[in-house]
């Protein structure tokens, strides 16, 4: 899997937007390594540039959940829908939900999707805040098969994170599991946490 053509060609079709390119070709190179790429769930898609990476990845199911208007960067409803045509039309079984990751429905709402099926990979770039990583972790990480992956973005801690309310690597701190991390030493910002479903 040539990993660097594609970040190559999605850089071109997809606006980079609060990612460190460094450390997603960290990151991409490391999912290639995986022996199964089949379904996976984003939470938090913004301008579709990691859902667009992912999709050329992973053949099986492709969820996105992003809230519109969301205070993490969520676009509005209609630009969510331009960008979801456009990912539909490039990549066969997407399924995206225009909702809040953390109501019970949308969990029930994946969970049919999937059926009796699990997700190899789980991005958790939704809600920042402390309370909201963690929701996100405890309702969706259940749906990861045993030795997939967990990916976290934004595991620093800027001065300006605090500022804005953003505290994953809080909550990424307490998890206890072994850790794989892509950290660019000179961006401030960022950085992305990898931890294997146990």
């Amino acid at each position: 899997m040539d990993t660097k053509a594609i970040l190559n060609a999605t850089l071109i079709d997809y606006p980079i937007h609060g990612q460190v390119v460094s450390e997603i070709e960290r990151l991409l190179a490391y999912l290639s390594l995986e022996a199964t790429h089949q379904n996976f769930l984003e939470i938090g898609t913004q301008y579709g540039f990691t859902f667009a990476l992912f999709a050329k990845m992973y053949s099986g199911k492709k969820i996105s959940v992003d809230l519109p208007n969301g205070l993490f960067g969520g676009l509005d409803l209609s630009s969510s829908n331009t960008r979801n045509a456009k990912l539909t039309q490039a990549h066969s079984g997407c399924f995206f939900l225009a909702t809040d990751s953390t109501h019970k429905d949308t969990l029930a709402t994946i969970v049919g999707f999937l059926g009796d099926e699990q997700l190899d990979l789980l991005f958790i770039d939704g809600n920042h805040t402390f309370e909201g990583v963690k929701t996100d972790y405890e309702m969706y990480s259940p749906l990861v098969k045993k030795g997939g992956l967990i990916v976290f973005h934004d595991i620093k801690q800027p001065e300006r994170y605090n500022i804005e309310g953003c505290f994953v690597s809080k909550f990424y701190e307490t998890l206890s599991a072994p850790k794989t991390e892509f950290l660019d030493p000179l961006v401030e910002w960022g950085g992305l946490g990898v931890i294997r479903k146990e």
